[in-house]
């Protein structure tokens, strides 16, 4: 079961403790898939950082607004998806990248609040990547 407020508050105290996560993301990220790198660095640096931020705010953006209207999200995967796999990006890099902002925000969680957030974090995770299945086959 997905808890909202503990998400949201999983946000708020990632923002607080960390600020911009985006360089915490894409260690993570690029640690699991070190392969993927050479995918931002096809337009030189400003490039590299204007994408890397896009891409997580992107993300951040997603994990919010499936909180309040879910459908919304699913509008965004049936059409995000297919432009990915238009461009030959491996739906482990979609998925990947997802679930590395979701560990570096639940890093900061509170250690009385870990086990419910990280479980909130799982099971909103399950809803992406069905529909990342869902729409990936289509």
């Amino acid at each position: 079961m997905i808890d909202k407020a503990l998400i949201e508050n999983s946000f708020e105290q990632a923002a607080e403790t960390l600020g911009d996560i985006t360089p915490l993301v894409y260690e993570q990220f690029f640690a699991q898939f070190p392969e993927a790198e050479e995918l931002f660095n096809i337009k030189g640096p400003q490039f590299n950082r204007d994408l890397k931020n896009k891409m997580v705010s992107d993300a951040l953006y997603t994990f919010m607004e499936y909180l309040h209207t879910p459908e919304e999200v699913e509008i965004v995967f049936k059409y995000t998806i297919p432009q990915h796999l238009d461009l030959n990006i491996p739906m482990k890099y979609f998925t990947g990248l997802l679930i590395a902002v979701a560990n570096v925000v639940c890093a900061t969680t509170p250690e009385q609040e870990k086990a419910a957030t990280n479980a909130s974090w799982a099971a909103l995770l399950a809803k992406f990547d069905a529909l990342v299945v869902k729409y990936s086959t289509e």
